[in-house]
């Protein structure tokens, strides 16, 4: 019976850890992605920085899940453009990266243990999608200049 409950400790406590791993990784994503909505390059770069650590703490085990392989595909260039991101005040040169961010880390999203609805949208006029937490189109690729621009790809619950 201890034996049992120590076993079942230990996976409550891997899984709120995963959630949380998973939560702080999109708190930064979303982070980005709304410095770029609003123009703020700074804001942008600090956020990559709050990401690149988050990812960093990921660890990419041999196991053969979902989750594992997801990572093990997607972590290095999730944090290569990351830290592209963080690297430089440019924010065109931040849209190009968050362009590739977000193509890269969809795939890991829908394996998440967030329980969040996301949203996947996509701009036709940059070709390039990002991940959302809300419905409306707020398109970080064009900021001010072209909001709305965009439509809702895929759902996730």
């Amino acid at each position: 019976m201890k034996t049992r409950i120590i076993i079942l400790t230990l996976l409550l406590s891997y899984q709120l850890q995963a959630q949380n791993n998973d939560l702080s990784l999109l708190t930064a994503y979303l982070d980005i992605k709304d410095a770029l909505i609003s123009n703020k390059a700074t804001a942008a770069s600090e956020a990559a920085v709050a990401l690149s650590t988050a990812i960093s703490k990921i660890k990419t085990t041999d196991d053969n899940g979902a989750v594992a392989t997801a990572w093990k595909q997607h972590k290095n260039t999730l944090l290569k453009q990351a830290e592209v991101i963080a690297n430089t005040k440019d924010i065109e040169k931040q849209r190009v990266a968050f362009a590739e961010l977000s193509l890269s880390y969809w795939p890991v999203v829908k394996l998440s243990t967030t329980g969040e609805t996301l949203y996947y949208d996509y701009c036709p006029m940059k070709k390039s999608y990002w991940i959302s937490a809300e419905e409306s189109i707020k398109n970080p690729y064009y900021g001010a200049k072209m909001l709305s621009c965009g439509k809702v790809s895929e759902k996730i619950n």
